[in-house]
């Protein structure tokens, strides 16, 4: 059942009122500086924040890997505020070593980061 309210409503205003909230104008196209709508923070400084996030977070090499893998997530939970960088963050954590190694290495070099410690790490471990 429709509302009344919605019905009492003249079928041009409403198709022109859906139409404005379908067609919110610009593109898709995420802004040059790399940073999301209303983040101080760019994409290029998350994949650094990942890539270099052992020394970030004060890691050690030979430490428990799983209490380090949760160091890394709750140091990235917290430092990372720009929405496609969490967005980015949580695909990368959904995949194997391997695919998240490729996944985050792509990013660093689309990003002009030559070395990323972390991609290196991931891709280590996938060929134990």
């Amino acid at each position: 059942m429709i509302p009344t309210a919605v019905t009492n409503v003249h079928p041009l205003a409403l198709l022109l009122a859906v139409a404005a909230l379908t067609s919110c104008g610009g593109s898709n196209k995420p802004p040059a500086d790399g940073k999301a709508a209303g983040s101080t923070q760019s994409m290029k400084e998350v994949t650094e924040l990942i890539c270099d996030v052992d020394q970030r977070a004060g890691l050690v090499a030979d430490g428990d890997p799983v209490e380090a893998e949760s160091s890394r997530h709750d140091y990235l939970d917290e430092h990372i505020t720009n929405p496609d960088g969490i967005y980015f963050y949580t695909l990368v954590r959904a995949k194997d070593p391997k695919e998240a190694s490729k996944m985050l290495a792509d990013q660093a070099k689309d990003m002009g980061i030559k070395k990323c410690k972390r991609a290196e790490a991931l891709e280590a471990s996938a060929k134990e």
